[in-house]
């Protein structure tokens, strides 16, 4: 009797999650553990929500605020100084400049150069091997940094020391 009680809980969270689960059938089994937990907590945390604040919230609204307020906790915002700066990117020194996506483009011609180049900051300021100056055609424009193709543009935005 208690078997059956409480599997219709069991039931009845199964059914709540399958409208947001996350699992996908090709995966592994510990990545389908994985977001069977994920699932579980946010319909947990649901719960919780529901209970505490009494808003009558359908769970998939509950799941994009979460992911809404991830997301705008972990952008980084660009801030516009002088005119004779450019548009600041992510700090160099913190790992903000990780979770957004950038790409690579050419450093755009000036009067004065048509194929103007920069250093390459990993190779400058690395610490995983020998410090070295080199010159490169290519930056982030979104960071502002002049990088090598590879490896230093991956390694710039997706190690915290490169």
């Amino acid at each position: 009797m208690d078997y059956n009680i409480n599997m219709r809980q069991v039931d009845k969270s199964d059914a709540m999650i399958s409208s947001v689960e996350c699992a996908r059938r090709t995966m592994k089994w510990y990545k389908k553990m994985f977001f069977h937990l994920l699932d579980m907590t946010i319909l947990n945390s649901h719960i919780l929500y529901t209970l505490k604040t009494g808003e009558n919230q359908t769970l998939e609204e509950f799941v994009i605020e979460v992911v809404r307020s991830v997301l705008a906790h972990n952008t980084v915002q660009r801030v516009t100084q002088t005119p004779s700066q450019t548009i600041a990117g992510p700090s160099r020194d913190t790992p903000a400049r990780l979770g957004v996506s950038h790409f690579i483009s050419t450093i755009p011609a000036t009067g004065t150069q048509r194929c103007p180049q920069r250093r390459c900051h990993v190779c400058q300021q690395t610490t995983r091997h020998a410090k070295k100056r080199k010159d490169t055609r290519y930056q982030c424009s979104d960071c502002n940094v002049g990088l090598c193709l590879e490896p230093c543009f991956k390694e710039y935005h997706t190690l915290i020391h490169y």
